[in-house]
């Protein structure tokens, strides 16, 4: 039986838990040797995450894609990380590259998408949405509450049936 590691349990649980503070002690209490083990990577990536502190996502994301290359998740996440630290137009040129390596990965699109949109690419946008809700239909429901795609909100119901016109 392995033994419990109660310094990640811990610091998972008070993520879990919003206790940022004391999770990351809990992190900086762990070995130093095991600061590259993935599941120290993936706690240390939510806590960047849940702080806003997205230089640092960046860098940790980006070690769980070199880690992974085949987890599409990691590029997703170091596409969101990178939006917030740097700018949409560099997270775009990450899923662009993502979406050659994994064509089935609906959420690649979705955000593809919702990127197009923040940047005036509305036929683009449009495109890319259309798709995503072909791939999985469950992105329709997020699209409703995702602030990227608010000036399309009125043509999302078109846009699931396939529809090529627009909603006025």
């Amino acid at each position: 039986m392995p033994k419990r590691d109660h310094r990640l349990e811990s610091a998972m649980g008070y993520l879990e838990l919003g206790m940022v503070e004391d999770a990351e002690q809990e992190l900086i209490a762990l070995e130093p040797g095991r600061a590259g083990e993935r599941e120290v990577l993936i706690l240390w990536l939510e806590l960047w995450s849940a702080t806003a502190r997205w230089n640092k996502a960046v860098e940790v994301a980006r070690t769980l894609a070199q880690m992974e290359p085949d987890e599409a998740d990691w590029q997703i996440r170091l596409a969101y990380s990178t939006r917030r630290a740097f700018s949409i137009l560099d997270a775009e040129k990450i899923l662009r590259e993502a979406m050659e390596r994994f064509p089935k990965e609906s959420l690649i699109v979705y955000n593809l998408a919702c990127y197009a949109c923040q940047l005036g690419r509305m036929d683009e946008a449009r495109r890319l949405l259309r798709k995503a809700f072909e791939m999985n239909p469950t992105h329709y429901r997020g699209a409703h509450e995702d602030d990227d795609l608010k000036p399309l909100k009125a043509e999302f119901a078109l846009l699931l049936s396939g529809g090529e016109g627009m909603v006025p």
